[in-house]
């Protein structure tokens, strides 16, 4: 019958290994500094998005305010020129300027 596999056990196979020169043990002390070395490149990566995603959406968010002030602008210039459209056509009625002439 087998005895069960403790922590301390496989920790003393383990650093026996890696105190060995066995290949397998040693490979996977590799793979293990490979994934931690991922793993950091990894966090690199996502706090430079983050600083990157941060930097966009205050640059989204100062385009949307400008454009909400051009709306506003459009608004009440295109108010005023009617407004003012209005009052040429009242003036031209007035002076009879609306009639068309016969050449």
């Amino acid at each position: 019958m087998n005895k069960p596999t403790t922590l301390e056990a496989l920790a003393k196979l383990i650093s026996k290994g890696f105190a060995s020169t066995d290949k397998k043990f040693a490979a996977l002390a590799e793979d293990i500094t490979g994934i931690k070395d991922d793993i950091a490149a990894a966090k690199h990566d996502i706090a430079a998005v983050k600083s990157t995603l941060a930097d966009h959406t205050k640059i989204l968010n100062d385009h949307t305010r400008d454009l909400a002030v051009i709306k506003k602008d459009l608004s009440t210039k295109l108010d005023k020129r009617l407004q003012l459209d209005v009052r040429v056509t009242a003036i031209e009625k007035h002076l009879g300027l609306d009639k068309k002439i016969a050449a």
